[in-house]
């Protein structure tokens, strides 16, 4: 939920402002303004003498016209389409706080502007708000509306969009749809939950035409390396009971299922082959795939992404970020990916692409933090990339007894990859263990092993190299265990005989001198017990340097 700065915060910073003559010519001169005391106990710059305009919030001149709700600038489509720019900087709080629209986000006192557009009856409108540097807030109401704050509260009730970020979201567009009963003029406000959140924007009004591939039974066709945009907003939300196997965190709260609007796209994948499914979205979204034997029905979409746990069969995916799942299908054929979400406030524009995953051959020196991207690495088994959000769920318990314990966020900045990103990684039994008593680190099977990999290529004119990149390492030692393999030798392990729990990353490198003026694969090997495990094993901040 988002963190609330209201008013009585703001009047103290203003205020402050004032009394130290934060105005241009702030000695007394002609650049001063005159600070005002308004009935809502805001200061606002007096707009000068016989002026009919009225008073900014701000000290930047008078307030635009379209600042009070009975002035609200006019517009008109134009090929069902129209879009105006504007700047509340210089606006005024009209309603103070009590402007809520009535909903639990509320309430919106920062300095809003008002647009009055004429809509039809039997049509859909998509408004989109995208401002610049500031976290904004917007809500519609019809034209007929009485100007008054408890009359607006109840016409803009269900129709007011305001993300529940985590933390101001700066820059964030706020979209949200409207179908009109009756053909009339519709009042569209740009606001802001803050008085110190304001600026510039574009605001645009268009007709809208929903998606046909909001259902499982009419998923878009798409092909491997087809790039494709997309928006779930409008989708319904299908199924209410698909969760893909995550369990609750803590076991006592509810079950985190994908109840957000949903958009099913299919693709024919081969038997055996490798692929990167990639997810940009500009909400917090989820992103998982299921063969197409499955039937359209919840239960057996369920088994069937769940099934494929220790494949990346569903990640989460956060707003404004990257999640890269990595699916090596067990069975060739049809398969369907879902973009979907946890709630129905979550919705919004993504792009999506699936690619066959091969081994990516880099130039060094370089460095990878894995926040824009994913680096172009290739992965196998329980390696995803993206932003951490994990849920200890079945993987994580034996009886009673939860484990794992993941970092909270990457090294540095949000992206990473791990062995499984939502949940502990996966009892996959390639620990090909002599004896499960005893951790012998013989790795007698590397084909089953989940790899993160790729190339690089080490310049000639190097006497040194080296491989640097930070760790977190919440593993079920000896029994699980990990290994970097260089040109298919192993470089170093992870293998000890008991367990330490993490507790901060760790910086490790490996030396690749002997390798310099060659192209060498790196390999990052993880093998899991097929009993209970722990969060796992993840990297960031990657580099290769050398000298």
């Amino acid at each position: 939920m988002k963190f609330r700065v209201f008013a009585p915060l703001a009047v103290g910073v203003l205020a402050a402002c004032s009394n130290n003559d934060a105005t241009p010519g702030g000695d007394g001169g002609a650049g001063d303004a005159t600070v005002i005391p308004h009935s809502d106990g805001l200061p606002r710059t007096d707009a000068g003498a016989g002026s009919d305009a009225p008073a900014s919030l701000w000290d930047a001149g008078p307030a635009p016209a379209n600042s009070l709700c009975n002035a609200p600038q006019p517009l008109t489509l134009s090929g069902g389409k129209v879009t105006v720019s504007g700047d509340t900087f210089p606006a005024v709080n009209e309603f103070d706080s009590d402007l809520t629209c009535n909903s639990m986000l509320g309430p919106y006192p920062g300095p809003q502007v008002y647009f009055r557009v004429a809509l039809a009856a039997g049509k859909t409108y998509k408004l989109t708000v995208a401002p610049d540097k500031f976290d904004v807030a917007l809500y519609a109401f019809p034209g007929a509306t009485a100007c008054d704050a408890a009359a607006i509260n109840a016409a803009c009730a269900s129709h007011v969009r305001d993300t529940p970020d985590a933390k101001p979201y700066a820059g964030k567009a706020e979209a949200m749809l409207l179908a009109p009963q009756q053909s009339a003029d519709w009042i569209i406000a740009v606001d802001s939950y803050n008085p110190l959140e304001a600026g510039t924007f574009s605001l645009s009004v268009e007709e809208f035409t929903p998606p046909t591939n909001t259902t499982c039974a009419a998923a878009e066709a798409i092909t491997v390396g087809q790039a494709v945009s997309g928006d779930t907003i409008g989708a319904p939300d299908e199924f209410a009971t698909i969760a893909c196997g995550a369990q609750p965190s803590p076991p006592s709260t509810k079950v985190p299922f994908f109840i957000g609007p949903q958009l099913y796209y299919k693709v024919n994948l081969s038997q055996g082959t490798q692929y990167r499914i990639n997810l940009k979205p500009g909400f917090f979204a989820r992103l998982y795939v299921f063969h197409g034997g499955a039937a359209c029905n919840p239960t057996s979409i369920e088994a069937a992404c769940a099934s494929q746990s220790g494949k990346g069969a569903a990640i989460e995916v956060g707003m404004d970020g990257i999640g890269d799942l990595q699916l090596t299908p067990e069975k060739g054929g049809e398969h369907v990916v879902v973009v979907d979400s946890t709630s129905p406030l979550f919705y919004g524009p993504f792009t999506l692409q699936v690619t066959e995953q091969t081994t990516t051959t880099l130039s060094a020196p370089l460095s990878l933090d894995f926040d824009g991207d994913c680096g172009g690495l290739g992965a196998s088994g329980d390696w995803e990339c993206g932003k951490i959000q994990f849920s200890a769920g079945a993987n994580c318990t034996l009886g009673s007894k939860t484990f794992g314990v993941p970092p909270t966020a990457g090294h540095s900045g949000s992206g990473m990859w791990g062995t499984v990103l939502n949940d502990c990684y996966s009892p996959l039994a390639n620990n090909s263990k002599v004896d499960d008593k005893a951790g012998t680190c013989t790795n007698m099977n590397v084909a089953d092993d989940s790899v993160l990999s790729f190339k690089v290529a080490l310049p000639g004119t190097w006497t040194s190299a080296k491989l640097t990149y930070w760790s977190w390492e919440d593993v079920n030692q000896p029994f699980d265990w990990a290994e970097i393999r260089v040109d298919k030798k192993v470089a170093w392990q992870m293998c000890e005989m008991s367990y330490t729990q993490p507790t901060a990353w760790t910086q490790r490198t490996v030396d690749l001198s002997a390798h310099v003026g060659k192209t060498v694969e790196i390999g990052f090997h993880f093998m899991a017990s097929p009993y209970v495990n722990y969060a796992g094993w993840y990297i960031d901040d990657l580099s290769i340097s050398g000298s």
